[in-house]
């Protein structure tokens, strides 16, 4: 799976489909941040006010991105303005999805993997981040 690039116009927009890929391992080249928000589906205004941000980081994009493609949140109208609302106010996301977006690309490949490994193949970050993204992204490793 790779990234994918969201679709569309507007200052801020939902991804064109689902989660855009976030079940790949981030790859968000510098200005980290600046990718981050694209990603996310985020255009400017709000992505270069966000970027200028000193305190923002590029994984709290990630996390907020990957909460509001849970299954639990099929129902929120306006995911990308979800977004743009709880990093203007410096809300940080929740843990777990903190966690597992700030996986490396190496954890992220045996996430993808985890069904046909055994546990002691995963390292503990794995092991922790596993039971989220199946939550998230386990139809996707379904047959």
């Amino acid at each position: 799976m790779q990234r994918a690039e969201f679709e569309g116009s507007g200052d801020v927009r939902a991804p064109a489909e689902g989660c855009g890929g976030l079940g790949s391992p981030p790859q968000i080249p510098l200005p980290a941040l600046h990718r981050a928000l694209a990603q996310a589906g985020i255009e400017n205004p709000f992505r270069r006010q966000l970027a200028a941000d000193p305190h923002l980081q590029p994984d709290w994009v990630a996390a907020w991105q990957l909460w509001t493609c849970h299954p639990d949140r099929a129902g929120l109208t306006n995911p990308t303005g979800y977004i743009v609302r709880r990093l203007q106010h410096h809300d940080p996301p929740p843990e777990p999805y903190l966690h597992l977006a700030s996986l490396t690309a190496g954890q992220w490949t045996l996430l993808e993997r985890a069904y046909w490994l055994t546990d002691d193949q995963l390292d503990p970050d794995v092991r922790r981040a596993l039971p989220l993204y199946l939550e998230i992204f386990g139809h996707e490793h379904r047959g």
